[in-house]
């Protein structure tokens, strides 16, 4: 019988980290105050105070920065489609994720783009 790879929690969790959709509040719960992490908690404090155009600034200017992981350009992404809607020109591809599940186990396959 196979062994198995992870438990129930660690995928879900695993899957949050590789898909780059956490809900903000996870985001911002990072403890670091430097970029991109201070814009991620520029844009929630914005999206909580109802001023939109503000949160979607603060996601674009983490868009705009050089040399990020693959996931926190995925992670703004997220975001900003939660408040505004894009054009299929508008994206680019950061990475691919597939994965099988299986009562037995669950295996996953990335390949980020960096």
């Amino acid at each position: 019988m196979p062994k198995k790879m992870h438990t129930c929690e660690n995928q879900h969790s695993s899957r949050d980290l590789l898909f780059a959709d956490q809900p903000l509040e996870q985001r911002v719960a990072i403890g670091n105050n430097e970029a991109p992490w201070s814009l991620f908690k520029e844009a929630k404090k914005h999206i909580d105070t109802g001023n939109t155009d503000a949160a979607i600034e603060a996601l674009h200017r983490i868009i705009d920065l050089p040399g990020l992981d693959s996931r926190q350009y995925l992670q703004a992404h997220h975001f900003l489609n939660e408040l505004v809607i894009f054009s299929e020109e508008y994206f680019k591809l950061y990475g691919v994720m597939i994965e099988v599940g299986t009562p037995e186990m669950f295996i996953s396959t990335f390949r980020f783009m960096n």
